[in-house]
């Protein structure tokens, strides 16, 4: 369903180049049309004047009210009745976003059912320059005035978020991004070439460069953070786990510290199942896996 502003406009554009051409077309007749009306509006008595003033009322009333119920009836109320209100769902609202792009972001992951709604409420009350900047913890079926109300008095919230062992960087993005906790995209575009640590290497065959090298744990972060800041944090938890016996372990190998990671990951791959209950298994887990089980290698 095409939303209701875009029509308006392309209704109004298309007006304005036919009210264009008539008037290139009719010439003179537009000019004496316009004298004669100015007449007969001069000729008409008080009580004439009134009714044709209410007409045109009138007529602008009902175009009013067909677009206010347009805009409130547009909306998915079936999806609204089956979201589940117990779900968290977050928005970040970032300097200079305007209330038809938040909208646009609340209706993607499914706070609202209709963004234009959003739009028009928010313009109608004056609330595009009262939206405050920050997380919001919001959930699925929401009015759009109820999330405005919480935008426009600054109820932000801190995040928390779960990392599983065994997720890749694609799966970190995909979660995160579902959440609406970040932009999955800029989160890989940026995983890419992510690396805050010398051991962090750069090979040909690795895609994302801190894949394996951020820590899967609960991270719990204040309202102004973006993707930078949320890499960091979960490389820098990896490397605090990044024991010095671990670190004193390489040198006396003779391996760098990717090198000791690796193999250890390679090491516990080995294992008997029943000797590595609880350990993730997942190849592309190796790095975590040997930080945080502190796994010994013999040379």
């Amino acid at each position: 369903m095409p939303f209701l502003k875009q029509k308006l406009v392309e209704v109004l554009s298309q007006l304005q180049k036919g009210l264009s051409a008539l008037g290139k077309e009719l010439g003179p007749w537009a000019a004496k049309g316009k004298q004669a009306a100015g007449e007969a509006w001069k000729q008409a008595d008080a009580r004439q004047r009134k009714i044709a003033v209410g007409v045109i009322a009138a007529v602008f009333v009902v175009c009013l009210v067909g677009m206010v119920a347009a805009i409130a009836g547009s909306g998915n109320s079936q999806q609204a009745a089956q979201a589940d209100p117990d779900e968290k769902i977050y928005l970040h609202v970032k300097q200079g976003m305007t209330s038809s792009e938040i909208g646009t972001e609340l209706e993607k992951h499914g706070v609202i059912t209709s963004h234009t709604k959003f739009w028009f409420i928010a313009k109608v009350n004056g609330y595009d320059n009262q939206i405050k900047t920050g997380m919001y913890e919001l959930h699925p079926g929401m009015e759009p005035r109820d999330v405005l109300q919480k935008l426009v008095a600054g109820e932000t919230t801190r995040i928390k978020f779960t990392i599983p062992e065994g997720f890749r960087i694609r799966d970190i993005a995909k979660r995160l991004g579902d959440a609406g906790i970040v932009d999955e995209k800029e989160f890989l575009k940026k995983a890419e070439e992510f690396r805050p640590y010398d051991y962090i290497e750069k090979h040909d065959d690795t895609f994302y460069a801190c894949e394996g090298f951020l820590f899967p744990d609960t991270y719990v972060l204040k309202s102004d953070y973006d993707v930078d800041s949320i890499l960091k944090e979960m490389a820098s938890d990896f490397d605090q786990r990044l024991t010095p016996k671990l670190r004193a372990r390489a040198k006396q190998m003779n391996l760098s510290i990717y090198e000791l990671v690796t193999l250890a990951s390679l090491v516990e791959k080995e294992r008997p199942p029943e000797g590595r209950a609880g350990l993730p298994q997942a190849p592309q887990d190796r790095h975590a896996a040997a930080v945080r089980h502190d796994i010994p290698i013999s040379a």
